[in-house]
């Protein structure tokens, strides 16, 4: 219960593996359900009410669906996003982008399993409706995903109709350079036409306000310290981002905070809170 932020309380609890039978990884919520991409086990659906009973042991009763992506040899699950009613992607270590149908949440339907050649996706994030200009100068909207796979590419990709799923662009940098990235989580903001990109050593900024061209902004690999030298930022496994404002993650540091000014993504951030 995060009712307050400054001493969260646990009111629930749900048993996912048995012990070195799988990883929970990735998780996401949607309408009184978790998505979780559980290595070793597949994609499992959680009624989070049930989980709030279990103030003791928990006894898996909670798991009330799953996707076996292991069992249909499309890898274990790395990603997961429920991103409207009835849609879900759900990336793997093979580097398949899985159209989900979730209308039902207990029975998580397959629609597509997308890997064109030359496209891999095992991280994915996702912003509904993007707004976006077309070639003609009409505003258009797309549910768009941002994606990165083990092929080092960040992608564009229209996942309006996840029938019909299609790779719109490949990101670059200001030479005109593809750029190589293997990202550990992916956040899209469609307010300010950005994506917040986490490597294993940085944070990368992407400008998708054209998501037929998408190009690298920024790469921000030092912050300042207590004292204004610039170090290492450290590995980043998972951020949230919220109107510029990033929140991290840090394996070493624990959550930081990164400004950046949406209008004018500077060289170094403007400013860090330890």
């Amino acid at each position: 219960d995060l009712a307050n932020a400054e001493a969260p309380v646990v009111v629930g609890r749900e048993k996912l593996a048995e012990a070195f039978s799988g990883i929970p990884n990735k998780v996401d919520l949607f309408r009184g359900y978790a998505y979780v991409a559980t290595v070793g086990i597949g994609l499992q659906v959680v009624d989070v009410k049930t989980a709030k009973n279990h103030t003791g042991e928990a006894d898996g009763s909670a798991i009330v669906g799953i996707f076996d992506s292991i069992g249909q040899g499309y890898g274990q699950p790395h990603d997961i996003v429920v991103y409207k009613e009835g849609k879900a992607i759900l990336t793997t270590s093979a580097g398949y982008l899985i159209l989900l149908d979730t209308t039902i949440a207990q029975v998580p339907q397959h629609i597509d399993a997308f890997r064109p050649l030359g496209y891999s996706a095992t991280r994915v994030g996702v912003a509904t409706e993007f707004g976006y200009t077309d070639a003609g100068g009409t505003a258009q909207v797309m549910d768009l995903a941002v994606t990165s796979g083990t092929l080092g590419k960040i992608n564009t990709v229209d996942v309006t109709d996840p029938y019909a799923v299609h790779v719109l662009g490949t990101a670059k940098d200001d030479q005109g350079n593809e750029v190589t990235t293997i990202a550990s989580d992916i956040k899209v903001s469609k307010t300010t036409g950005l994506a917040f990109v986490t490597t294993y050593n940085a944070i990368q900024v992407f400008d998708v306000k054209d998501p037929f061209n998408p190009r690298l902004l920024n790469t921000i690999a030092q912050l300042p310290d207590a004292t204004g030298a610039l170090v290492p930022i450290g590995y980043v496994p998972a951020i949230a981002e919220q109107n510029g404002w990033v929140f991290m993650a840090n394996q070493s540091q624990g959550m930081r905070v990164l400004d950046l000014d949406p209008s004018l993504i500077e060289v170094n951030p403007k400013y860090i809170y330890l």
